[in-house]
């Protein structure tokens, strides 16, 4: 709430029209959530090489998230394993 109420403030004292359109969006659902913990320990038990195990975890221990708009990039966000 507070980033949108400085958001509709920004655009309104700086010259642009007082209304302000707001969509949102809620994306969860849109995106796999996978318990990896679960997922790695599974396929220890399958007898899954460690090595490709320890590569898999180094991936997506990196994975993160930002946003682009008009030219600016967001911080970025690293993904909470669900």
């Amino acid at each position: 709430m507070f980033v949108l109420r400085q958001c509709i403030e920004y655009f309104v004292t700086h010259g642009r029209p007082t209304t302000v359109f707001m969509a949102t969006l809620n994306a969860k659902k849109a995106f796999d959530c996978v318990n990896y913990v679960k997922l790695f320990t599974k396929l220890l038990d399958k007898s899954l090489p460690v090595e490709i195990i320890r590569l898999l975890v180094d991936w997506y221990s990196k994975i993160y998230a930002a946003v682009k708009w008009e030219g600016c990039i967001s911080p970025t966000s690293y993904q909470k394993w669900c």
